[in-house]
């Protein structure tokens, strides 16, 4: 009987250690590519936590371009103790190059009109790396311009003369006829660059 007794409490502990989480290393969840690490203690009571790749509740910021998926962290609204760790894939094509600047953004819930800015965010090869103490919808843009988006005549898209008035100004320099926009192209050494 008591050997029967302390099998019992044995298997009580354990399965109050899984559910609580392991004491000495974060809790880890993963979903569709993106990770979210939570520190114990950092949510009061236990929440069944899901990572989604979501259609976007909203458009991209104004002259911006989703460059990753809408990643939905859910439940929305969860707020942490103490700030958890995400990271999140990022889907550059790679002829775009190291250095485009990129920004990271939330919804707060999918009523909100605008994407709020998230600092501290550390891009990678491929990934984003940011801290939050919120659940939300995440997503990472860069300028349209940039990356090419519709305006762009950077390649093979102006070969076909569609976008084009008879082009007798093109061939002399693309650098008057495109405007300012894409002459500067090096509004990134305002020093930004912490590698």
């Amino acid at each position: 009987m008591e050997r029967h007794r302390t099998r019992c409490l044995t298997t009580l502990a354990t399965l109050a250690l899984l559910l609580s989480g392991c004491p000495d290393r974060p809790e880890i969840v993963e979903g569709d590519g993106a990770t979210v690490s939570i520190p114990r203690g950092a949510l009061v009571e236990r929440v069944e936590i899901h990572v989604e790749i979501v259609d976007p509740p909203q458009e991209a910021p104004e002259d911006e371009v989703f460059v990753s998926d809408v990643y939905a962290f859910t439940p929305h609204g969860t707020t942490f103790a103490e700030p958890v760790t995400v990271t999140m894939p990022v889907n550059l094509d790679p002829e775009l190059g190291p250095g485009l600047p990129l920004g990271l953004y939330r919804l707060g819930d999918e009523n909100d009109a605008q994407w709020i800015g998230v600092p501290g965010a550390e891009f990678g090869e491929g990934v984003v790396v940011f801290q939050t103490s919120t659940f939300s919808w995440y997503a990472v843009t860069a300028a349209a311009e940039d990356v090419g988006d519709d305006d762009d005549s950077s390649g093979d898209d102006d070969s076909s003369g569609d976008d084009d008035t008879s082009g007798d100004d093109d061939t002399s320099g693309d650098d008057e006829t495109s405007g300012d926009d894409d002459t500067s192209g090096d509004d990134d050494t305002s020093g930004d660059d912490d590698s």
